[in-house]
């Protein structure tokens, strides 16, 4: 059987699990602008700086985990958690919630494990730059190369979409506006993981969880792995905010024990290149109804987590877009 080509732009999730999907039935080359692979799935030091959490619902993703053999741990929600706003700081019995899991060795080693299962060709630190209908195929133009294909998947966020690549023949306006209102999941945080000597809140009797309106932090769960100690913390919108200012709010929170900081890792998506646009300033949650899954006689099509007909911003969704596509093009 001859091959037809296929490019992927995107080395996240989605786009390495539609070309493990689809590698034995084309000629895959996946395009990535980042001069790393991994899309948002980001660990340092086994701490999650981007998806941090699986839940047993999300049936694709977990089927997936255990395909490529490797293990979940649940999150710590054991105990109370903490609130504060402009007149109190409490500490109250939290809703019951859904249990999560979490990947032992962190969400990178889904990434490495179907890295190490592919035959594809990986062009890392291109920009994809123009998609362009030509009679029978598709051309790519690149910020370094020029490529023709008989199929395109874009899995990158919509705005992103809109803002980096040129179509031609233009997108139609609607398409444009559509996509645009889109937000792109993780873009609107900046997230902190503060690690410790000792889960000093578990010996409090807290779970780690925590609301506050007062801020920089505006969110808080227990991150520790199954070796380190940590706390995850959420910073939302265009909060600035310093590492001291991160610290003097843990002391607020749990007291003098959350000074003893070990390390702190960061990251800002508001500002990563390849992830937000100015829109994802404004708005936090991917609204994908209506949205344009394909163009060019089905030949461009766009799949990604906020895409996703199911469970839109989680892992989840960026699985279940592969396999929609999967299913269209096998």
């Amino acid at each position: 059987m001859i091959k037809q080509d296929l490019i992927i732009i995107g080395a996240g999730l989605s786009g390495l699990y539609v070309a493990y999907l689809l590698q034995d039935k084309y000629n895959i080359t996946i395009i990535e602008a980042r001069d790393r692979i991994g899309g948002r799935i980001v660990t340092k030091d086994g701490n999650e700086m981007g998806p941090s959490w699986l839940w047993m619902h999300h049936t694709n993703i977990i089927q997936l985990v255990k395909e490529l053999d490797l293990e979940l741990f649940p999150q710590y929600s054991k105990g109370l958690a903490v609130y504060e706003d402009k007149l109190r700081n409490e500490k109250f019995v939290p809703t019951e919630m859904m249990p999560s899991y979490r990947v032992k060795g962190g969400m990178y080693k889904i990434v490495d494990s179907l890295v190490k299962c592919l035959n594809v060709t990986f062009c890392i630190k291109e920009e994809v730059q123009k998609i362009t209908k030509t009679k029978n195929k598709i051309k790519v133009v690149t910020s370094s190369s020029e490529y023709s294909t008989h199929f395109v998947i874009s899995t990158l966020p919509p705005r992103l979409v809109i803002q980096d690549i040129t179509f031609s023949p233009p997108l139609e306006l609607a398409t444009i506006d559509k996509f645009n209102s889109i937000s792109t999941w993780m873009a609107h945080c900046t997230k902190y993981i503060i690690e410790y000597d000792t889960a000093f809140w578990r010996e409090q009797g807290l779970s780690g969880f925590g609301i506050s309106h007062i801020g920089p932090i505006t969110e808080l769960h227990d991150a520790s792995t199954v070796t380190q100690p940590a706390l995850l913390c959420f910073i939302h919108r265009n909060i600035i905010s310093n590492d001291d200012e991160i610290k003097n709010q843990l002391i607020r929170l749990f007291g003098e024990e959350a000074k003893e900081i070990k390390k702190i890792y960061s990251i800002n998506w508001n500002k990563e290149k390849y992830t937000a646009t100015p829109l994802d300033s404004k708005s936090e949650h991917p609204y994908n109804e209506g949205m344009v899954k394909s163009i060019y006689n089905d030949r461009v099509k766009f799949i990604g987590t906020e895409t996703a007909s199911v469970e839109s911003g989680y892992l989840e969704g960026a699985v279940v877009s592969a396999i929609d596509v999967y299913k269209e093009l096998n």
